[in-house]
């Protein structure tokens, strides 16, 4: 069940996380064609203004007219701009880019407060993710469109047009690449890019150019920063090694699994009689019940199972991991969401978000064991879900 990282939900058992950007990226456009040179690079060109509706018929006629022509690539503003498709090869970060990869999580993840996110200076911001790796942090500002990333990255960027829509513009000052929309006032796929002391500034998701260039107008550069909060806890902490899949500090098992599900195949069945994988509860809240078992293959052998327990007719459903082998997870987190303690006499680690950005109960519960690791979440109540982890196979 290998999970194409971002733009779905996370697995329940992140509870409190804000899940992905469902429109975190445009760069879903087919590529199509041989990518440009660099050397067709565009010359600046006026603003385009919005186009007389067109028909669905003559709208989709454009986007693949659009999608035909190769894509740009070069200098432009003193940003190196790359073709989607060549952009994660080179290995440039998803970060840095609007990538459909590019994993976004709430800014709690990284212990960024409301404070320090400058939300003041971006008028309507209804939502804000924060992606970061091992050499990059980008900030993104969401809400009615256009929307708006900081990055602390190189200023290069991955660009999805062609040669006709790229050109550049002067903005209070400083020279930006512009990347028209396909179709003015009806496709939003515009882009301004800024090169600035921080990194780089992208408006995305404009419907025009001019809408682009505004939202730009009304920022002063200078003055935005990238606030980096806290990195992930990666290594061991109370018995379990906790990893982040993003950087290669602290290396992820040969079979991965954490917060983005089991990243193998999972069969239908159950472990072999006798095998720690099976699942028996002395416990369960009034209503729930344990649902069908899948294995998780490795190499062709049997490493995990994945357990339902579901209430009838309910939504607060928990997911049940157990793993035999190497005692560890994957963590996209701070410090601040993690706390040891004790479960069924074993070393256990519950992971929550900070008491500051609580808004619902429930979170993880890590249970180190003899064969491995038990990681049990949901939106039950800690106390809750722990009184069941203490009531699996014991």
């Amino acid at each position: 069940m290998k999970d194409k990282r971002p733009c779905v939900v996370l697995l329940a058992a992140v509870a409190g996380v804000m899940g992905l950007l469902a429109a975190c990226g445009d760069d879903a456009s087919p590529v199509v064609s041989p990518t440009a040179s660099a050397a067709a690079s565009p010359t600046v060109v006026a603003t385009a203004r919005p186009s007389p509706a067109l028909s669905a018929e003559e709208y989709d006629q454009t986007l693949k007219a659009d999608w035909a022509k190769p894509r740009f690539e070069g200098s432009l503003a003193g940003i190196e701009l790359v073709s989607g498709e060549h952009w994660a090869a080179q290995g440039n970060s998803a970060c840095a880019s609007r990538s459909l990869e590019a994993p976004y999580y709430g800014p709690e993840a990284f212990s960024l407060r409301p404070a320090e996110l400058q939300l003041a200076l971006f008028g309507k911001v209804t939502f804000t993710r924060v992606c970061k790796d091992a050499s990059v942090t980008a900030i993104l500002y969401g809400g009615d469109a256009p929307t708006v990333i900081l990055t602390d990255s190189p200023q290069n960027w991955s660009i999805n047009a062609p040669a006709d829509r790229v050109s550049t513009v002067t903005v209070k000052g400083r020279t930006a690449v512009l990347v028209s929309p396909i179709v003015p006032g009806q496709s939003q796929d515009g882009e301004l890019l800024i090169a600035a002391p921080f990194g780089l500034l992208v408006i995305f998701r404009a419907p025009t150019a001019e809408a682009a260039i505004g939202v730009a107008e009304a920022l002063d550069v200078d003055s935005l920063t990238v606030p980096k909060g806290k990195e992930p806890l990666t290594g061991m902490f109370n018995g379990i090694r906790f990893y982040d899949r993003e950087n290669s500090i602290e290396p992820a098992p040969a079979c991965k699994n954490g917060g983005y599900g089991i990243e193998s195949p999972t069969v239908p069945a159950a472990a072999s009689p006798g095998s720690p994988l099976n699942v028996a509860a002395s416990y369960l809240p009034a209503g729930y019940s344990l649902q069908t078992s899948r294995v998780v293959l490795c190499g062709g052998s049997v490493y995990a199972s994945v357990t339902d327990i579901s209430k009838l007719g309910g939504s607060a459903n928990l997911y049940l991991v157990r793993i035999e082998g190497e005692t560890a997870w994957d963590s996209a987190f701070s410090e601040d969401w993690y706390t040891a303690t004790t479960i069924a006499g074993r070393p256990a680690v519950i992971r929550q978000a900070p008491e500051w950005a609580r808004t619902e109960p429930g979170g993880d519960v890590l249970v180190k064991e003899d064969f491995g690791l038990t990681m049990l979440a949901g939106s039950l109540s800690i106390d809750e879900l722990t009184r069941v982890a203490a009531a699996l196979n014991r």
